[in-house]
C-alpha cells in the first residue's frame, strides 16, 4: 500500500468523512444515516465490521482504500483518504437475487472511500473509466429532487431489478478480479495467523417452525 497520488478523477471538499445530512433522515429515499437507498445495505453487524477492521488492519497496518492507484503498474490498495464504506464485491443484492448466495462473507468484503463506492465528492461527469464502482448512485444522487416521484433512486432501484431479472449485473465489474483476490488474501492470511478469532456469523432471528403433531399446529423452536 502506498500513499494516494494525484488522480485524473478530483474530489471536492475535505470533510467527506464526515458529511451527514440530517434533513435526509426523515426522506423516505434515504436511511436513518443519510446515506442512499440506492446502495446495497452492508447487513453487516458492529462484530462483523470490528472483525473486518481487524483482518485487514494484520495485513496492512491499517484499513486501506481497496481501490488500486490508477497510475500504479502493479495493482495495490492504497492509503483511506475519505469516509470508509464495505463494499461488498458481488454485492448484496445481487447475491440474492442471482447466486442466491449470503453476500456477507468476509472473502465477499473489502474496504473503499465512499468516493470509490458511490462517487460522492465527484468533480465532472461519471464515466466508464471512472474508479467507481456504484456508478448508478451517482447519477441517482446528483439528479434527486425533494418530493419528486418516482425519485432518482427508485429510479436506479428499478433499473438494478430490471437487470437482476434478466440475469445481468449493474456496477462496474472492471475492479472485482482485484477485489476479490485481495480480499482471500487479507481473511486467509488473518485466519491462518488469528485461528482463535472465528468469522462472527450473524444469528438469525427467526425462529425455526417445526410442526407438533400432539398439538397438530406450527411451533417455533428455538
Amino acid at each position: 500500500m502506498t500513499p494516494r497520488s494525484s488522480r485524473r478523477t478530483r474530489r471536492e471538499g475535505t470533510n467527506l468523512s464526515i458529511e451527514r445530512n440530517w434533513k435526509k433522515s426523515f426522506d423516505p429515499d434515504f436511511d436513518e444515516n443519510g446515506q442512499s437507498k440506492a446502495v446495497e445495505t452492508t447487513g453487516l453487524t458492529g462484530k462483523q465490521k470490528a472483525w473486518l477492521v481487524r483482518a485487514w488492519s494484520f495485513v496492512f497496518g491499517e484499513v486501506p482504500n481497496a481501490m488500486p492507484e490508477e497510475e500504479a503498474e502493479t495493482p495495490e490498495p492504497q492509503r483511506a483518504r475519505g469516509k470508509r464504506n464495505w463494499h461488498h464485491v458481488y454485492p448484496q443484492g445481487a447475491s440474492i437475487r442471482l447466486a442466491a448466495n449470503d453476500p456477507d462473507r468476509p472473502e465477499n468484503i473489502i474496504p473503499l472511500d465512499e468516493f470509490n463506492h458511490t462517487g460522492r465528492g465527484l468533480i465532472g461527469e461519471v464515466d466508464s473509466t471512472s474508479p467507481i464502482v456504484h456508478q448508478d448512485d451517482t447519477w441517482a444522487h446528483r439528479h434527486y429532487r425533494p418530493n419528486q416521484k418516482p425519485s432518482s433512486y427508485e429510479v436506479v432501484n428499478e433499473a438494478r431489478r430490471h437487470r437482476t431479472d434478466r440475469g445481468k449485473n449493474y456496477w462496474n465489474e472492471t475492479y472485482d478480479g482485484f477485489f476479490g483476490w485481495l480480499a482471500s488474501l487479507v481473511v486467509g492470511k488473518y485466519k491462518q495467523a488469528c485461528q482463535e478469532d472465528e468469522w462472527p456469523n450473524r444469528k438469525s432471528r427467526r425462529s425455526k417452525m417445526v410442526w407438533d403433531e400432539e398439538l397438530m399446529s406450527w411451533i417455533s423452536k428455538e
